[in-house]
């Protein structure tokens, strides 16, 4: 069983139980995604966020742009339940990042601290479904830890190897050549203060913002 399953199958359902106290626009100390999106001004009608848990971060960007659509996929039904009621001007669907229940593109999609998760046979399945659903000319938001070195990290709360994974996620898309960055930003996850020298492997994050521009990143040899 992969760990995709394993989420769909009720872990996804106990992480939401155990973090749900913290998950609202009210409770959230802070969206350091929200003032990273504000800073560059943009436009957008079509939003997703994939891992959106209750859909409270959607949330928060529907009242400061009411006027454009918005949609989650999130692997718990726990979460999903409890985001219709709460929540009920965003779209909230189950699924997992391998398999977006979606069709059609976004002008803006989110990928915040959900790659670590992802088994590792289907990472890049994962990255495949991101690219398509993110529209040409439309903006990336990937966030997670980032460990001076790819680590892995046994998961606290299940004895079946569950595992969570840290790397540069946001390389992979670089790679392509087919997503200009515009702005990175390296911070601690406990404080979301920036990162420097003396913070700790564990809780060093990053947020990118990219756009997406197939085929912009390669010049013409000579």
């Amino acid at each position: 069983m992969t760990q995709d399953e394993i989420f769909l199958r009720g872990e996804a359902d106990a992480w939401y139980k155990r973090n749900a106290h913290k998950l609202s626009p009210g409770a959230r100390r802070d969206n350091i995604a929200a003032k990273f999106l504000r800073r560059h001004r943009l436009t957008f009608k079509r939003v997703l966020e994939i891992g959106s848990t209750n859909g409270w971060r959607l949330e928060m960007m529907r009242k400061q742009k009411p006027r454009a659509s918005y949609v989650g996929v999130e692997p718990s039904r726990a979460a999903v339940r409890a985001g219709r009621k709460m929540f009920p001007n965003i779209t909230l669907l189950r699924g997992v990042a391998s398999a977006l229940p979606v069709k059609g593109a976004f002008n803006m999609v989110l990928v915040i601290f959900v790659l670590h998760w992802v088994s590792r046979g289907n990472l890049l399945a994962s990255i495949a479904e991101i690219d398509r659903v993110t529209a040409e000319g439309g903006y990336l938001v990937v966030s997670d830890f980032l460990p001076r070195a790819p680590s892995k990290t046994k998961y606290a709360h299940l004895k079946r190897g569950v595992s969570t994974w840290k790397t540069d996620y946001g390389a992979l898309f670089e790679a392509t050549g087919n997503y200009r960055k515009i702005e990175r930003l390296l911070f601690n996850y406990d404080t979301l203060k920036p990162a420097d020298a003396r913070t700790p492997e564990r809780v060093r994050a990053v947020i990118t913002l990219y756009q997406k521009k197939t085929g912009g990143g390669y010049t013409a040899a000579l």
